[in-house]
């Protein structure tokens, strides 16, 4: 699609558009100019717009004949935003977050010996002073560095799931993409409760889970595991992670999918 600076060529290639499909936008492409959105429209069975983790703003919402989200806590904002009024209506469908393509044949096998990594953006994670000597961190802010890292993850039976404090944004919610990768290495994690889908997803009673984000309750979840490192609740915890990456393996994402077509009239 030609990029916003362009509109009339934006409605020139929707006009060219096939019929009767459905048209996927990602956060990347919701920059279409109305009018070749409603020319779109007009032409498909709808669009569908994944905000992915990208800001609800009302007027990329108003192009969405249906609201993909890539959380379940994504789909209760954009409900309850709705309800008030103050989004966009329309039915929502949640496709959650796809891992990364590298990480559908990685799996770490049972290991002896503890240890714990943070994998991810370095700058975006907290680490309490009296763990730093106990988390390697693999910085993976991009493709190259997270495939560069993946050799080195397979010795982490643990992964360190915990962001910095930041000021949360009722229209920015983040799916729950830390634990999707360690369910996808078939590790255990810890993390903090309060992350969003990580109760949806793992359980309640899931038992490493942090109650909340201070260096006393990280400290705490992280002794809890490193102390039931290999016990009956590390099983337990590591079937919770097996049903995740069920959850997003390919035949349930493409379920999703195929529910999401049939909500827009695809038979």
């Amino acid at each position: 699609m030609p990029g916003p600076r362009y509109p009339s060529l934006q409605r020139l290639w929707a006009r060219s558009r096939p019929k009767g499909g459905i048209y996927f936008f990602t956060k990347s492409a919701q920059s279409i100019d109305p009018e070749a959105a409603d020319i779109l429209r007009r032409r498909s069975l709808g669009i569908a717009l994944d905000y992915v983790d990208s800001d609800l703003t009302l007027g990329t919402s108003q192009k969405a004949d249906v609201h993909v989200c890539s959380s379940y806590a994504q789909e209760d904002r954009i409900k309850t935003l709705q309800a008030e009024g103050a989004f966009a209506p329309g039915p929502t469908k949640v496709i959650l977050h796809n891992p990364s393509h590298d990480l559908y044949s990685f799996s770490v096998p049972r290991r002896d010996q503890f240890a714990t990594v943070y994998f991810g953006t370095p700058s975006i994670t907290r680490i309490p002073e009296a763990l730093v000597s106990e988390i390697t961190v693999l910085d993976t802010r991009n493709h190259a560095s997270f495939r560069a890292a993946l050799p080195e993850l397979a010795r982490f039976p643990l992964h360190y799931c915990f962001r910095k404090d930041r000021e949360i944004s009722d229209l920015l919610v983040k799916p729950f993409t830390k634990g999707i990768t360690a369910a996808m290495c078939g590790v255990n994690l810890v993390s903090s409760r309060d992350v969003p889908d990580a109760v949806r997803l793992l359980g309640d009673d899931y038992p490493f889970f942090a109650d909340g984000n201070s260096d006393a309750a990280i400290m705490h979840a992280h002794s809890r595991a490193k102390e039931l490192f290999n016990s009956p609740e590390w099983a337990a915890g590591l079937e919770r992670l097996a049903a995740l990456k069920e959850e997003v393996s390919g035949p349930a994402l493409a379920q999703r999918v195929q529910e999401l077509a049939a909500i827009m009239g695809f038979d």
